[in-house]
């Protein structure tokens, strides 16, 4: 073939696979282009990872069952290693999933004692397997999926001295947990991996750059030699777009905030017309967005409602482009990879700057490896990726030349805060205004026929 279109996933497979020396999943090429490239950074950092889960402890349990069976070995003796894995797997879940959610790596005995635990029944089962070596290439696979998640637990081990190597943490939920070795950078490796294929490689989004930066993805990415260009968009944000700020919103933190958010947005929406899209930055705040926003509530629509979580995303998408008035009420999932065009989206609300949760342990201890690095925590991280993020929700407004619409960004700290200029700079070209009548005129403008009251 002339073109092979692959995903990051694969892409970086094959990067894996040439780094060994076994081979290669995808052909040499001259040219390597990576489209929504800011996303390679963090898909590089799972990737790079390494992750033991029930899922994968089970089914390495059943699979070695059903091969055993099948290769006749059905006494009580070859029944001995799996079910005492099962047993181990059956104790740690229940052990793990009383504090289901993410959480830092406990490092204490009894994490230290489970993963003995965990390893030692692994070990068990491969000295079984190993003893059958060469009886079928089922008992062989198990024989290595075995050693290979035994190799990985070690990476928990509080003898492991690769302390430096990454972020550990667990993840718990009712009926059985992740442990996740990520990677706090992923740049050295991603820099040399793409120095050693001979290609000309060009990475293209429209979310690379803060303002005309490009320096915080460059460095996320290890590359020490690159051409950057900024393209203005095809798009006229000047004629058909606004950017509305309104005035008077309480701070972020204020019980009253949520309040203040759904008001705002019920004005814009009803101006609109319906064909809104309100991103929040957490579950929490859509939840109570959609209590206020249901019939009965404090700020009920006259617009059928859609809430991420009601129903999966392709069908809420569908429900929202068919009903062309609809209000769609989403948080990341739908901050970017949706693409809606024509009149049926002409309104973005956003509640918040999209800072991601301080509160989160994975982003503590990220933000502290920064700190020991010497660096500041908030404008070399915490500050690029929320103006990333911000483009990407904003940009789902206008996806098409014949689009138009409001984005309307709550937050106050655009305005009161000195970094929120960094934000609005790398927003696209559009009119700014914090006055509802001005927005009642884009949309009389707009829309034909379309009658507000000002």
């Amino acid at each position: 073939a002339d073109v092979v279109v692959v995903n990051h996933h694969l892409l970086l497979a094959d990067f894996a696979i040439k780094e060994e020396g076994f081979g290669e999943l995808l052909p040499a090429a001259d040219a390597c282009i990576i489209d929504e490239a800011h996303q390679l950074p963090d898909v590089a950092s799972q990737f790079f990872g390494v992750a033991v889960s029930t899922r994968q402890l089970r089914n390495l349990v059943r699979d070695t069952q059903a091969e055993l069976l099948d290769n006749g070995h059905s006494e009580a003796q070859w029944r001995i290693a799996p079910d005492e894995l099962s047993a181990a797997i059956d104790a740690t879940t229940l052990q793990w999933a009383r504090q289901p959610g993410r959480q830092l790596w406990p490092d204490n005995k009894a994490a230290a004692e489970t993963i003995s635990l965990l390893q030692q029944r692994l070990g068990e089962l491969a000295d079984m397997l190993a003893g059958l070596e060469g009886t079928s290439a089922g008992l062989d696979q198990c024989h290595e999926r075995t050693r290979e998640l035994a190799a990985r637990l070690t990476q928990f081990d509080p003898g492991n001295e690769d302390g430096d190597a990454g972020l550990r943490w667990l993840d718990g939920y009712r009926r059985g947990f992740s442990l996740h070795l990520t990677p706090f950078d992923v740049a050295e490796r991603l820099g040399e991996l793409m120095s050693q294929l001979p290609a000309t490689w060009i990475l293209t989004s429209a979310t690379l750059a803060v303002g005309d930066d490009f320096s915080h993805f460059i460095a996320r990415l290890g590359i020490t030699d690159a051409q950057c260009l900024k393209l203005d968009s095809p798009f006229n944000f000047e004629r058909n777009s606004l950017l509305m700020l309104p005035n008077n919103m309480p701070a972020p933190n204020d019980p009253g905030y949520i309040d203040a958010v759904c008001e705002q947005a019920l004005a814009a929406i009803e101006l609109a017309g319906g064909g809104a899209f309100v991103l929040f930055t957490s579950h929490r705040a859509l939840r109570e967005a959609a209590q206020r926003f249901a019939p009965g509530g404090a700020f009920a629509l006259d617009y059928p409602v859609l809430a991420q979580g009601s129903a999966p995303r392709a069908q809420l998408l569908e429900q929202f482009r068919n009903a062309g008035n609809a209000v769609l009420l989403g948080t990341s999932s739908f901050w970017e990879g949706v693409d809606v065009r024509g009149t049926a989206l002409r309104l973005v609300v956003i509640d918040k700057l999209p800072f991601a949760s301080p509160g989160d342990p994975l982003m503590q201890a990220r933000l502290e490896a920064i700190r020991r690095a010497g660096q500041n925590p908030f404008s070399t991280y915490q500050l690029p990726q929320a103006v990333l993020t911000l483009k990407q929700g904003v940009g789902r407004l206008i996806r098409d030349r014949n689009d138009f619409g409001v984005a309307m960004l709550c937050d106050p700290r655009l305005k009161s805060k000195s970094y929120g200029r960094v934000f609005l700079s790398s927003l696209p070209p559009m009119p700014v205004t914090d006055d509802l009548d001005a927005v009642a005129r884009f949309y009389m403008d707009a829309i034909p026929g379309q009658q507000v009251m000002l």
